[in-house]
């Protein structure tokens, strides 16, 4: 049973890294991330979208699995910023629901700080709290239901916060 935890959980931790440098590359202009979006959603790897059933198709705008909205069935025990995110993707593997959240943060480590503290009073477990430098921070949370990974990236100033949400597998 651990074991598969210890395993999720690092596998979090590698999706958080991963995104963190898709986004570093995207910022820095080395990728494109509609590309990438197209992809996933041409490939089926992201699920329905998050905007009240509509992007069932590209035909509409909209990428299956892709908004901007946080869905109805993000967890009431997972807190999150005070503003509407830019991004929202929410997909199911093997009937374990992920949703990640892509925030602009004015706030900087200061945002990133007082939402991993909300989490704590909330009763989640801080797991790691790792810095790469000034350009990078991933915080990885974990409760009985949910694993959350908290990543700040970019410059001062000009700062992006993504909020990682997997359920716990049943065990």
């Amino acid at each position: 049973m651990r074991q598969a935890r210890y395993q999720r959980r690092l596998g979090l931790q590698v999706t958080a890294c991963s995104i963190a440098v898709f986004t570093a590359l995207t910022l820095s202009g080395c990728a494109n991330p509609i590309e990438k979006l197209v992809g996933q959603a041409l490939s089926g790897s992201t699920s329905e979208t998050t905007n009240e059933g509509k992007g069932k198709g590209l035909s509409d705008g909209v990428l299956p699995g892709v908004g901007h909205d946080v869905p109805d069935d993000f967890p009431d025990s997972v807190p999150l910023p005070d503003r509407k995110p830019s991004t929202v993707v929410r997909g199911t593997d093997d009937g374990i629901t992920t949703w990640a959240l892509h925030y602009q943060e004015p706030d900087g480590p200061a945002g990133f700080e007082a939402l991993g503290q909300e989490l704590i009073e909330r009763g989640f477990v801080q797991e790691s709290d790792t810095a790469m430098g000034d350009q990078m921070r991933i915080g990885l949370y974990v409760d009985d239901d949910h694993t959350v990974s908290i990543t700040l990236l970019g410059d001062k100033g000009d700062q992006v916060m993504q909020v990682i949400v997997m359920e716990q597998a049943d065990e």
